[in-house]
């Protein structure tokens, strides 16, 4: 599957003669989108974790209490 998408992406990007089979395309396409999620997730992997701990994802249960609290009162 990954020698079928090499040759597809390196050897016939720019062969416009005759058609790709209908294996080609389908193995194209779940590579891109397979290569495409990696990367979307290799990417986010820094920023979940800066903000992780630098405390930008940090809930504060007091105040989620104190909200409440003031509206009881």
């Amino acid at each position: 599957m990954i020698e079928m998408y090499k040759k597809t992406v390196f050897d016939n990007y720019a062969n416009f003669n005759g058609r790709a089979s209908r294996r080609e395309y389908w193995t194209f396409v779940l590579m891109s989108i397979i290569c495409f999620f990696l990367s979307g997730i290799l990417f986010l992997i820094p920023f979940l974790g800066l903000m992780l701990f630098s405390g930008f994802l940090f809930v504060d249960n007091d105040t989620i209490n104190c909200s409440y609290n003031q509206k009881d009162a």
